[in-house]
């Protein structure tokens, strides 16, 4: 008997191969961009980590500056209360009631600031949602193009059921990671 060989042609000619080949394509296309947007959403992360990083950075500076007039408008306090010239007592209050509103201004400003940068890490957050549901995403479709690559060289269409399976539950992680649904 003789045996025969299969050229490329003749593997196309096949409509489930043909099937498999569109299938393994589109799975393709969506792996890849599934990988560019987990890459976009981890420079993200990167970036607002950055934002986050120099926001409590600017946080404690406000800080240590309403920590120096704390303890300038005590050592005002104590001088009030050790006495001295009237006028002393006089540029000693006018000092206090300034050293106040810097107080209270520092409060206010770090309050703002705190409020921004919480909301910074709130969308880092997000970001990294999407960025490991798009990586897992992209895991998963690169499973179901080669379970069904194999099945075409080896003509198990099971494969090619289990392939698809990945590549649904790929699709959907990518969904999800694009849309955070």
């Amino acid at each position: 008997m003789e045996k025969k060989t299969l050229s490329i042609a003749d593997l196309f000619k096949d409509k489930w191969t043909q099937a498999v080949t569109l299938s393994i394509t589109i799975l393709a296309v969506c792996a890849a961009i599934s990988s560019l947007k987990a890459s976009g959403f981890s420079t993200k992360v990167a970036l607002y980590t950055t934002l986050e990083s120099k926001g409590w950075s600017y946080f404690q500076s406000k800080s240590i500056k309403q920590h120096v007039c704390e303890s300038e408008l005590r050592l005002y306090q104590y001088y009030r209360v050790a006495g001295g010239s009237q006028a002393g007592q006089q540029l000693a209050s006018e000092r206090m009631s300034f050293l106040e509103k810097e107080v209270a201004r520092y409060d206010l400003e770090k309050a703002k600031i705190k409020q921004e940068t919480e909301a910074l890490a709130k969308k880092q957050e997000i970001f990294k949602q999407q960025s490991a549901s798009l990586a897992l995403a992209t895991m998963l479709l690169q499973i179901s193009i080669m379970l069904s690559s194999v099945s075409t060289l080896t003509q198990k269409r099971f494969l090619w059921g289990l392939g698809l399976c990945f590549g649904v539950l790929g699709l959907a992680y990518m969904i999800h990671g694009l849309f955070l649904l």
